[in-house]
């Protein structure tokens, strides 16, 4: 009977945090940090398809090539890495081809707001890195 009374307890702690947008444990983002997340990575890739002519251009320095990319979509979670850094990743297409792209963004934490601080290609048409 106690076993029941704390998986409910749990239960409708999660409940609640995910109702109101408010983290169950320290390292998780509410929804409105997600959002703000979710909003600094796009701005970062808009910012720079602006200044190449439409692409999202990323070195990958273990192909010794420059890939221009169109963005496709952004993953819905993020991962954390330290207090203030975490990771999103993102689907993009070779601009004229065939090959898909997984891209990290590391973000970091600064004061109310976010800032894109690296970018890494996570895996190239499927096999990860």
């Amino acid at each position: 009977m106690k076993q029941r009374h704390v998986t409910v307890v749990v239960t409708l702690v999660l409940a609640a945090s995910w109702l109101t947008g408010v983290p169950a444990s320290a390292g998780e983002l509410t929804q409105a940090e997600m959002k703000g997340l979710r909003q600094a990575v796009r701005a970062h890739v808009q910012e720079q398809r602006e200044e190449e002519d439409g692409a999202f251009v990323i070195r990958d320095e273990k192909l010794d090539k420059e890939w221009r990319l169109k963005f496709i979509r952004l993953h819905d979670e993020a991962r954390q890495l330290s207090e203030k850094a975490y990771s999103v990743c993102a689907d993009f297409k070779e601009e004229e081809g065939r090959t898909k792209l997984d891209v990290d963004f590391l973000v970091n934490r600064s004061g109310a707001g976010w800032s894109v601080r690296q970018t890494v290609i996570h895996s190239v048409g499927g096999k990860s890195r």
